[in-house]
């Protein structure tokens, strides 16, 4: 039997760089868990494990004596990893709060450039994620159009 405790909204705020051509190579992800909260909120469900396992009728399926976790915020601090619902790297707000696109989905400072994925995100939506990543692409579609940003290739065509 396998518990997990999950944040599924981090208050923590940092960035994501990639290090080196390599899909194979992790990202460098700073401040990791840096917000106070998100550790004490996680260091508090580990801890509240042991009563959950204790509980009927989950109890007559565990051994007794279990091993005892180390205290909270350190198991915590030691054992974190990131999973499942990856997004808000590049959020959709303003550049002064740390935003990466504008409500249009334009990157800030960068000319003919929209990021239209689960990073735009500011913050994680509840459940599965796909079904709001399709309503960026299908609201980015829209944008590009009545933008009028769609590529001119008229100078394109042949005349035979």
């Amino acid at each position: 039997m396998c518990f997990l405790v999950s944040l599924a909204n981090p208050l923590s705020r940092g960035t994501v760089h990639i290090t080196s051509g390599s899909v194979q190579n992790l990202p460098a992800v700073d401040q990791y868990l840096s917000h106070p909260v998100d550790i004490e909120i996680l260091a508090r469900h580990v801890q509240w494990v042991p009563t959950l396992v204790g509980t009927k009728p989950l109890a007559d399926y565990v051994k007794p004596n279990g091993a005892v976790l180390p205290k909270g915020t350190d198991h915590v601090k030691r054992n974190t990893v990131t999973f499942n619902h990856p997004c808000g790297t590049g959020a959709m707000m303003s550049f002064d709060l740390g935003g990466v696109v504008d409500d249009r989905l334009r990157v800030n400072s960068v000319n003919s450039l929209r990021v239209v994925d689960a990073s735009v995100f500011p913050m994680i939506p509840k459940g599965f994620i796909q079904s709001s990543v399709y309503a960026v692409a299908e609201k980015a579609a829209d944008l590009i159009k009545e933008g009028g940003l769609l590529l001119d290739l008229e100078w394109l065509r042949v005349s035979y």
